[in-house]
């Protein structure tokens, strides 16, 4: 009639190890994938840090391309939507001698206005703008930070756009 305890501790320490098991198994499971969510997240992190160096550089050479065609210290493109075409405002760029931009004011190399104004994705932020400054004390060059490390750098004297591996 009744079962005997030592039945009942076996029925009851493989339902217990079964439980272990699917536990252990599911464990497993998550760590595989969360391993898998976060090397995509990190890669999705690194080609946009690429395409916004990569729009950066395009601004930079856009500028300087129109500047060899004027020889003027300000450098006028227009903003365009990418769908249609049409443009949608104007933006103005001091630049130095060689004919690389400073940013949006003369008197010197603005590094944080630069990155403003030469990204598409108004999302993409930069966390920390380094200003480099040559013997006299002049700014010449930029560093630009992401989350964790630099991202690329900026020569204003060179136009250089060096990106940071």
């Amino acid at each position: 009639m009744g079962q005997s305890s030592a039945q009942q501790y076996k029925e009851g320490s493989s339902a217990l190890f079964y439980r272990v098991l699917v536990l252990i198994i599911i464990a497993i499971f998550f760590a595989l994938f969360g391993t898998k969510v976060f090397n995509l997240l990190e890669s999705v992190a690194t080609v946009n840090n690429e395409k916004s160096v990569a729009e950066f550089k395009q601004s930079i050479n856009a500028i300087r391309s129109k500047w060899l065609t004027e020889k003027r210290e300000l450098v006028e493109l227009s903003l365009s939507d990418t769908p249609d075409l049409k443009a949608k405002g104007i933006l103005r760029f001091f630049v130095n001698q060689q004919g690389y931009p400073l940013g949006l004011n003369k008197e010197q190399l603005n590094c944080k206005a630069l990155w403003i104004n030469m990204q598409s994705q108004p999302w993409q932020k930069v966390h920390k703008v380094k200003v480099e400054l040559n013997s006299q004390g002049e700014p010449t060059s930029c560093r630009y930070y992401g989350i964790e490390r630099e991202m690329f750098s900026y020569d204003s004297s060179s136009g250089k756009v060096n990106l940071v591996n």
